[in-house]
């Protein structure tokens, strides 16, 4: 089975992730501290890596999975997780070696479309339809709640 690595210092992130990939039958590890980090590099299918872990080295990180053969090309997609542009750590990082960039917060639906773009995956028709007709109806789900909490606000304050 693939490992989905997981570089991520929020817990809530960190999870929504995991569920995710665990659904398309991938291995999520994740990790807190760059310390605990042991996979072995060949069963990584891709990695999301928040950028603004303060005591992250993203160049040490990159250098496990960038192709010895060609320095500026990655051996698996890699995400970049993060809250602000305007950060030094965004800065610095944008200019290493990277797929794609994911601003928090995000969908589900946005990190399943980067999975399913980036990175190859058997998919069981019925499952696939499932999870999607699933993460739609728990969308629209969140919209009317978004909604019914906006009316109950205006309430309160009457």
């Amino acid at each position: 089975m693939k490992t989905i690595l997981i570089i991520e210092k929020e817990s809530y992130t960190a999870n929504a992730i995991s569920r995710l990939v665990q659904a398309l039958n991938f291995k999520p590890v994740i990790v807190f501290r760059l310390d605990s980090l042991q996979v072995n590099r060949d069963k990584v299918a891709a990695i999301f890596l928040n950028i603004e872990i303060p005591i992250l080295n993203i160049k040490r990180v990159l250098s496990e999975f960038i192709d010895p053969q060609n320095s500026g090309r990655l051996l698996v997609p890699v995400f970049y997780l993060y809250s602000r542009e305007d950060s030094d750590a965004y800065k610095e990082a944008i200019e290493l070696p990277h797929t794609a960039k994911v601003k928090k917060p995000f969908s589900l639906e946005r990190i399943y479309s980067l999975l399913e773009k980036h990175v190859e995956f058997e998919r069981d028709q019925t499952v696939h339809a499932i999870f999607k007709d699933n993460l739609e109806g728990f969308w629209n789900f969140a919209h009317e709640f978004k909604d019914w909490l906006l009316r109950f606000g205006k309430l309160i304050n009457e």
